[in-house]
């Protein structure tokens, strides 16, 4: 604990306290809002923000899929009630589009209001699912702003210094630049961290939206109505 807290405090000296303490802030407010949007888009942090991450993995989940076209094929009590065990438990804004919409259709219902609520339900659905997932890229401009005042506090300091003690002495130039420096490096690297996850998040976000397109197709055919989306 001891060596942590001597870490931390070394750290925040290097890059200034008011900096260094800002940055910590914005790092964790990164890592828990990428989590936050990872969990509500149904994929583990790991596999989602960042681009590419372990692979291109498919937004609905397999046993979801297998209900859904059995629940099309056959639209019944029971193929409904299947549909709805498969999304009990799931968190993923496919899941949660399924589960509130299915119990309002009706079986084989075919009715203008029914494709209207269906179509209101897609939008709610992505609203929700794209809510906040641009909040890291926020959190990177956050950083590289306390990265351009670090380095311009390290070099006012350095100039205060050399105003004070002559512009020949080398120890007052340097007296600033540890924080000038520093202070930069961490900020992009905080930086960098934030539009990567928001990269990530964007291309799993993207998936979402196009396998809700494709289940609202799915249970439009339940309708009598046109399929136009496809995946």
């Amino acid at each position: 604990m001891n060596e942590l807290t001597s870490l931390l405090s070394s750290v925040f000296e290097s890059c200034g306290y008011v900096v260094g303490i800002s940055l910590f802030v914005v790092c964790a407010v990164t890592f828990a809002s990428a989590l936050g949007r990872a969990r509500s888009l149904g994929r583990p942090l790991s596999q989602c923000a960042i681009p590419g991450g372990l692979g291109k993995l498919k937004a609905l989940d397999a046993s979801l899929e297998a209900a859904l076209t059995d629940y099309v094929d056959n639209p019944s009590e029971r193929s409904g009630q299947s549909l709805l065990e498969a999304c009990r438990g799931q968190t993923s804004p496919v899941a949660l589009f399924l589960s509130q919409t299915r119990p309002l259709l009706g079986d084989g219902m075919r009715s203008k209001g029914a494709r209207r609520l269906l179509n209101w339900a897609v939008d709610l659905a992505g609203r929700r699912a794209a809510s906040g997932v641009r909040l890291p890229a926020a959190m990177a401009r956050i950083a590289l702003a306390l990265g351009v005042l670090a380095a311009v506090s390290g070099l006012t300091r350095s100039a205060e210094a050399m105003l004070a003690r002559g512009l020949a002495d080398r120890d007052a130039w340097a007296s600033g630049l540890p924080q000038a420096v520093y202070g930069a490096e961490a900020a992009a690297m905080v930086a960098l961290l934030g539009f990567l996850v928001t990269a990530g998040l964007l291309e799993r976000l993207r998936q979402v939206e196009t396998d809700l397109c494709w289940c609202r197709a799915q249970l439009l055919r339940t309708l009598g109505g046109p399929t136009e989306a496809t995946r």
